[in-house]
């Protein structure tokens, strides 16, 4: 049994603590660089309407934040609860806002963002009804969300070998970079039980957002939600 559960942030943020220096390695490794893909359509997403104030929910060390600095002058807010996961983001963006919190209770003023970004983070939030509602109050009117998370393909044969892949190598390849194999089984675990895309739209819609689009990834290995606050 894993030593992390959603049901108790705190051995969440213990986990990203634990493999921040060695976070963005992993990444690459797990997904073959496929992630670099499917973090630019995000980036392009966000970039698109030229958003002056920009929100990073869930950033982690700061890649998405960084890759959308490079295109487009913009006032950043970085928000996550692991601290050695936003050390790294700070000394990246050293100009932008750091907020190590909770995404469901933000630390931030209504109605205040262009464009707010999430990648690889809302399927580790315990309450995504919270988190989608703080979100959309610190949305501007108008303002644009997209979402990028991993999920499960739909076809058989595929779901059957990405499910292999998750259980068999991704603990491995945790084990070989941080020696905290548990905390890669969990994210691999994270994957396996997470919502389909089609209940994450309806928890959306729910939120009161509008405009919603799903856009599957490299056979829905990942998914990028996008959506607009009316």
């Amino acid at each position: 049994m894993s030593n992390y559960t959603k049901t108790e942030p705190s051995t969440i943020r213990a986990l990203f603590d634990s493999i921040a220096p060695r976070y963005d390695l992993g990444n690459a490794l797990m997904s073959g660089m496929l992630h670099k893909l499917w973090n630019n359509r995000l980036v392009s997403f966000a970039c698109k309407s030229s958003p002056k104030n920009v929100l990073d929910l869930c950033s982690g060390t700061g890649e998405i934040a960084c890759m959308m600095q490079k295109r487009l002058p913009a006032h950043y807010t970085l928000v996550d609860f692991s601290e050695e996961m936003l050390a790294i983001a700070q000394k990246r963006l050293p100009d932008a806002a750091i907020y190590q919190a909770d995404v469901e209770q933000l630390p931030l003023q209504d109605a205040s963002f262009d464009v707010a970004t999430c990648a690889y983070g809302i399927r580790n939030v315990r309450n995504r009804e919270k988190a989608f509602s703080e979100l959309y109050r610190v949305m501007k009117p108008g303002g644009s969300v997209a979402i990028l998370e991993l999920t499960r393909p739909k076809q058989k044969i595929l779901s059957r070998l990405h499910a292999l892949y998750l259980t068999t190598m991704v603990p491995l390849i945790g084990k070989l970079l941080t020696s905290n194999q548990d905390a890669y089984r969990y994210l691999c675990n994270s994957i396996h039980s997470f919502v389909a895309p089609e209940l994450l739209v309806q928890e959306l819609e729910k939120s009161g957002f509008t405009d919603i689009k799903v856009k599957p990834e490299t056979f829905g290995i990942a998914t990028l939600f996008t959506a607009k606050k009316a």
